[in-house]
């Protein structure tokens, strides 16, 4: 399923399975290898990112209805907390 969803070769699985049977003697040992392989993928992804300079765009409409409603609260708490204090 993962191999025609993502279109990953074959050799891909083999090799962490390779890996598991070499590294791991339990059910424990194997969750822990999944949690440990998540964190390295996520930190591999991440400075991939950072190397290529990838920008991640927030969507249209949270931008638009979340970021500006929140900025302009807080502009005019601010503007008010100014007048309270001045």
């Amino acid at each position: 399923m993962l191999m025609e969803i993502y279109g990953l070769n074959e050799n891909f699985f083999k090799e962490i399975d390779q890996s598991i049977k070499h590294n791991c003697r339990n059910a424990n040992d194997i969750r822990t290898y999944f949690i440990m392989f998540q964190g390295f993928s996520q930190e591999l992804m991440m400075l991939v990112g950072n190397l290529m300079k990838w920008k991640f765009r927030v969507p249209g409409f949270i931008e638009k209805d979340t970021l500006y409603v929140y900025s302009e609260n807080h502009q005019r708490h601010c503007e008010q907390e100014h007048l309270e204090t001045g």
